[in-house]
C-alpha cells in the first residue's frame, strides 16, 4: 500500500478522491498477538451501502491488491471485489456524525460559496462597514442566493417528537419491567466489582503517534481494538450501552456536538471477531491529546459506559463512573489499543465541525431557510 499514497489517492491507488460520496477513509491492519492480523478498511460515506460498495470497486485499480491479502480464495474481477466489501461490511453497532444530515457534496459546496462571500466582504469592507446587519445580509442575499447548494430541508421538530415518544415508551417498559431491572442491576454490580485491574505501563510513543498532525490538517484519525469481556451480563449491558449512544447521537447530539464535544467528524464503534473485540474509529479535528481531554471533561460517561466492556479498561464502576475520568491510565489504555493506519483519507482536510455547521447555517440564511436574526448569521461568516 506504500505506492498507494499516504491518503491512497496516487494513480493506481484507492482513488478516494474520485468517489463523490466519500468523507473518511482509512486502511489499518491490526497486528494482534495470538490472533491473525485485522485488515480494516473504514469508509464513512452517504448513500446506501450496496451503491457505494459498486462505485468503490470500479473506481479503485488497487483495492484488488489489498483485498487479495486476506485469507480466503483470489478475487479476480470488480464483481469479485464488490461481492468481497459487500460480505465483509460490518455496519456500526454505535456511532456519531458531527455534520448530521450533510452529505460531502454539501459541505464542499458550502465552503467553496462561503470563501467566496468572505473574499466579497473584503473586497468592498468600507461599504459594508457603513451598512446595518439587516443591509449587509440583503446585499449577500442578493449576490449569493442562487449560488447556493441544494440543502436538504431539516426536521428537528420530527426528531424532537421521535425522541419523546421513545422516552415515553422506554419508561413505560422500565416500568413495567422494573424488578427485572433492579436484579440485572445488582448483578451487573457484583459481576463488575469482581472484575480484574489491570494496570498498563506507560503509553509508548509508535508509528500511531507519528502520524499525527501530519500535512498541515486541522484534522487526526484514531483507530484501536480491545478484546471484550466475557459472559452474557457484560454483553447485555454492551448492548444496551451502544443502544443509549446510538439513540442519543441520532436524536439529540445532532447539532455538530456529541454531548459537548465539538470537535467529531464520524466515531464509530464496530464488534468483530463473532463478539469478542470491539473496533472504535474516529476521525475528528485537533490533537490527540485535545480529543481525549475533551473525552475525559465532557463525555467520560458515555465513553466509559461503552469502553468498560473492553479487557483493560481503567476500573470503572456503575457502568459508567470512573473509567475514563482516570486519566493517566485512560490515555495510556487509548494509546495501547491504538494502531496506526497505513491511509487516511478526508475529503475536506482543512475544516473544523464547527466551520462546517456555520457553512450550513450561512446558506440556511442566504435561502431563507434559517430563523437566525441577520447579526447572528453574519458573525458566522
Amino acid at each position: 500500500m506504500a505506492g498507494f499514497g499516504p491518503d491512497g489517492t496516487a494513480p493506481g491507488g484507492l482513488a478516494f478522491d474520485v468517489l463523490g460520496q466519500l468523507h473518511f477513509a482509512s486502511i489499518t491492519v491490526f497486528d494482534r498477538p495470538f490472533l491473525d492480523p485485522l485488515l480494516v478498511i473504514e469508509c464513512n460515506f452517504d448513500g446506501e451501502l450496496g451503491a457505494f460498495v459498486g462505485a468503490f470497486a470500479r473506481t479503485a485499480p488497487g483495492l484488488q491488491a489489498v483485498l487479495n491479502c486476506r485469507i480466503g480464495p483470489p478475487l479476480r474481477s470488480q464483481a469479485d471485489v464488490a461481492q468481497a466489501l459487500h460480505a465483509a461490511a460490518r455496519r456500526p453497532a454505535a456511532g456519531h456524525i458531527g455534520a448530521h444530515d450533510l452529505t460531502r457534496s454539501e459541505i464542499v459546496a458550502s465552503e467553496a460559496l462561503a470563501g467566496s462571500i468572505r473574499q466579497h466582504l473584503v473586497a468592498r469592507q468600507a461599504q459594508f462597514q457603513a451598512m446595518t446587519a439587516v443591509q449587509a445580509a440583503d446585499d449577500l442575499r442578493r449576490n449569493f442566493a442562487a449560488q447556493c447548494p441544494p440543502l436538504a430541508t431539516r426536521r428537528p421538530g420530527l426528531k424532537l417528537a421521535l425522541a419523546l415518544a421513545l422516552a415515553v415508551l422506554a419508561l413505560a417498559f422500565a416500568l413495567v419491567i422494573a424488578p427485572l431491572l433492579i436484579i440485572g442491576a445488582l448483578v451487573f454490580l457484583r459481576a463488575e466489582r469482581r472484575e480484574p485491574v489491570r494496570v498498563r505501563p506507560e503509553a509508548r510513543i509508535d508509528s500511531a503517534a507519528r502520524n499525527e498532525n501530519r500535512l498541515g490538517s486541522a484534522q487526526n484519525h484514531f483507530s484501536s481494538i480491545a478484546p471484550l469481556k466475557a459472559g452474557p451480563v457484560r454483553w447485555a449491558s454492551l448492548w444496551l450501552a451502544m443502544g443509549a449512544v446510538n439513540l442519543l447521537a441520532r436524536l439529540v447530539f445532532t447539532q455538530g456536538k456529541l454531548g459537548e464535544i465539538p470537535s467529531i467528524h464520524f466515531a464509530h464503534w464496530v464488534v468483530v471477531d463473532e463478539g469478542s473485540s470491539l473496533i472504535f474509529v474516529s476521525n475528528y479535528g485537533g490533537t490527540w491529546e485535545s480529543y481525549l481531554d475533551d473525552f475525559i471533561q465532557k463525555a467520560a460517561s458515555g465513553l466509559t459506559a461503552v469502553w468498560s466492556h473492553c479487557q483493560g479498561f481503567p476500573k470503572s464502576r456503575w457502568l459508567a463512573s470512573g473509567g475514563a475520568r482516570d486519566e493517566r491510565a485512560f490515555k495510556r489504555y487509548a494509546r495501547d489499543t491504538q494502531a496506526a493506519e497505513s491511509i487516511w483519507y478526508s475529503a475536506y482536510p482543512a475544516l473544523t465541525t464547527r466551520r462546517i455547521i456555520n457553512n450550513r447555517a450561512i446558506m440556511e440564511a442566504l435561502i431563507g431557510l434559517s430563523k437566525e436574526p441577520p447579526e447572528r448569521w453574519l458573525a458566522r461568516i
